[in-house]
């Protein structure tokens, strides 16, 4: 190199610091994308499934205390208005569920562990508002014993599940945002860390 006229010295020089530059446009921009990417799948995606998953379970946990009052109702009119608690409930539910599907249809890319934790849901909902049905029209009909017997043998064990149910799309969608935000974390320290040395 020592051979080389000033002028192709001057070249090597600038095609290196073009050929470093370059390098670190490349790199940044695939660390952004990375870095949008988890962001964006939390944003979109994992938050609003955790979000329905949440609302599932307020609205289940609250019509699970509504069917045990329509029961203990010491009056006609403190039993329609637990009636009347669980259609609002069950209407709050189904918005949220709306909400869910629109997601899972519009998402490029969901895990395939989300489709079966969400069928279950709507699998055990189904049974539970069968029940809930059953249970009210027991109670409608003047059969407290018979409601009573449903709600124990039936309806509790069903609610608990579905509340199950529910938890375990929460906690899945829990480790994603966490693992997403780690990641991005990860990508944004090790950005700084080589920037800071291709400076140097």
């Amino acid at each position: 190199m020592q051979t080389w006229k000033i002028s192709h010295r001057l070249m090597a020089g600038f095609g290196l610091v073009v050929l470093v530059l370059l390098g670190m446009s490349v790199f940044s921009v695939l660390t952004a994308r990375g870095i949008d990417g988890a962001l964006t799948a939390n944003a979109t995606q994992n938050a609003v499934i955790q979000r329905a998953a949440i609302n599932f379970r307020g609205s289940a946990h609250d019509r699970s205390i509504a069917v045990r009052d329509v029961v203990l109702a010491p009056t006609e009119e403190a039993r329609k208005k637990e009636v009347e608690a669980i259609a609002r409930l069950a209407d709050f539910y189904a918005k949220s569920a709306a909400q869910l599907d629109d997601v899972l249809k519009s998402a490029s890319q969901v895990p395939p562990e989300v489709g079966p934790m969400v069928q279950s849901l709507k699998d055990i909902e189904a049974r539970t508002v069968a029940t809930t049905a059953k249970v009210v029209a027991l109670m409608q009909a003047g059969d407290r014993a018979g409601a009573e017997a449903l709600q124990w043998a039936e309806a509790k064990p069903q609610y608990e599940q579905w509340l199950a149910a529910a938890n375990k799309l929460i906690d899945y969608e829990e480790a994603r945002i966490i693992a997403n935000s780690q990641l991005a974390n990860k990508d944004a320290s090790q950005f700084t860390g080589v920037m800071l040395s291709i400076t140097l």
